[in-house]
């Protein structure tokens, strides 16, 4: 994955990255966050760190974003 995002000119990615896409992607389905802590083989509730860091971006960006 790295190489073609490298080739691309978009710097790399890490597989920690995916994890929390997947883990947000499923809160916002309104997956229960039990499943979605198992399903990503969370060990703690550390990724609710991350889903709060992404709810406070994307609340930023909606905010700026012009209405349709």
């Amino acid at each position: 994955i790295n190489s073609i995002l490298i080739g691309r000119g978009w710097g790399t990615s890490f597989g920690h990255s995916f994890r929390i896409g997947g883990a947000s992607f499923y809160l916002t389905k309104k997956v229960d966050p039990e499943i979605v802590r198992i399903a990503g083989c969370w060990k703690s509730l550390a990724y609710e760190t991350y889903i709060r860091v992404f709810e406070q971006i994307s609340s930023q960006h909606m905010a700026n974003a012009p209405s349709l």
